[in-house]
Formats: C-alpha cells, structure tokens, sequence
C-alpha cells in the first residue's frame, strides 16, 4: 500500500536479573512513541507500547547444566500484558494479553564468527478493548556474527540478522478481516562492548531494513540501544 511518510522517535526500557549463573528473568517494555511527524496521520504512532516478562532458562552453555563451550541454548516462557490505567486510544500494539515465550540457540564456527538462531511464539486468547482478536505471531531470525576484541579491553560485534515474521487474520468482533500478514527484512547491527570500565557498558546501533511484506505497516527504522551490566 501507498503508506505517507512519517517520521517517529521511539523510547523503550528493558531490565534483566541473573538469579543463578543458568536462571534469569527479563522485563521488557516495548515503550512510548515520544513524538511523531509526516505526510500523513502521523498521530496514529504515538501511544504506549506492551509490556513482557519472560523468564529465562540457559539449559546449555559454560555455566548452564550442560556444559558446553561452542553450544548455547536458552529457553524463555513469556507473558505480554497490555500496558495498564491507559485510555485505549493511547496504546498501541496489540494491546492484548499474550502468552508464549522464545528460544535462541548459537554455536561458535570460529573465534571470531558465531552463528545465532532465533525463534519467538506468542498467542492472544482473549479479544481486547476494542473487539480484535489477534490469534498468534511468529517470529524467526537467523544472525551471522562476527567479533574480534580491540585495545582498551572493548570488543567490537559485526551482526546482520534476516528476519521474518508471521501472522494469520485478525478477528474484529468475531469476524475474520483477511488481513494475513508477514514481512522478511534485514537489520544490520554494529555493537561496541566497553569492559574496562568499572560497570561494563553495551552501545549498539541497528538499522532495520524491510524487503517484502504483506498487510503490515513497515518502515526503514534506526535503533540505538545502550546497556548497562551491574
């Protein structure tokens, strides 16, 4: 579809626990579109995203009860609650109860390249405020990776993921609206690992690149994340 320009600026907020070296659990809030400007409804962006809380089970790799040193495994059972005391025509998203989770598994082919698969189930069982019922989502990503340390204790991480997603018709008021959608994009990644620091410190940036789709709305996206390890 012909889809006017619209320019967003997009803040989310994520925070992880490591209870034991294998068991951890994850909060993750899609987050608040701060502003938004275009050509066309550029309003119809701005809301409050859902939020998720997964729990995550390292089941195979250094620390993790099989023990491996080129095999990573993680296994992360989830739930999505629609962001909470929001009048609806201010979230966005699903705005959904959403229960499932994900899995990532990785294997070293050398020092410096590793191979990254990842996959990401949920279902909506329940039709939210405004009578749409989602059904499920589908979620798959392969990523090459390559990185190399660099002085000053950093390490530098090259990743280009191909993504695709998946999702059947939606429900509106019981009826099915024929709107089936996927897409299949590319995210270049460049990430910058600082561990000399006294608190380890991730900068990545990434840039979303939509290649075909189908009853979605798509946009070309650059992302800058910054994490902090305590």
């Amino acid at each position: 579809m012909d889809i006017p320009k619209t320019e967003v600026f997009f803040v989310g907020f994520g925070l992880a626990y490591g209870i034991t070296d294998w068991f951890s659990t994850a909060f993750d809030w899609r987050g608040w579109n701060i502003w938004s400007h275009g050509d066309g409804p550029a309003e119809v962006w701005e809301g409050f995203y859902d939020f998720s809380l997964e729990t995550q089970f390292h089941i195979v790799g250094n620390k993790a009860p099989i023990k491996s040193s080129y095999f990573r495994l993680t296994i992360a059972p989830g739930v999505i609650f629609p962001f909470p005391l929001i009048d609806t025509d201010d979230k966005m998203d699903k705005n959904a109860w959403g229960f499932g989770g994900s899995l990532s598994f990785d294997t070293d082919i050398n020092r410096y390249f590793f191979l990254n698969v990842f996959g990401k189930f949920y279902f909506y069982p329940i039709e939210n405020e405004e009578k749409v019922n989602h059904g499920w989502d589908l979620t798959l990503e392969v990523e090459p990776n390559f990185n190399i340390d660099i002085p000053y204790g950093m390490n530098l991480a090259i990743g280009l993921p191909v993504n695709f997603t998946l999702a059947p018709e939606q429900k509106v008021d019981g009826v099915e609206n024929g709107m089936d959608s996927y897409t299949l994009s590319l995210r270049p990644t460049i990430t910058l690992r600082m561990t000399h620091t006294q608190t380890p410190v991730e900068v990545s940036m990434d840039y979303a690149i939509p290649l075909i789709g189908q009853n979605i709305l798509v946009n070309h996206a650059i992302s800058l994340k910054t994490a902090i390890f305590f």
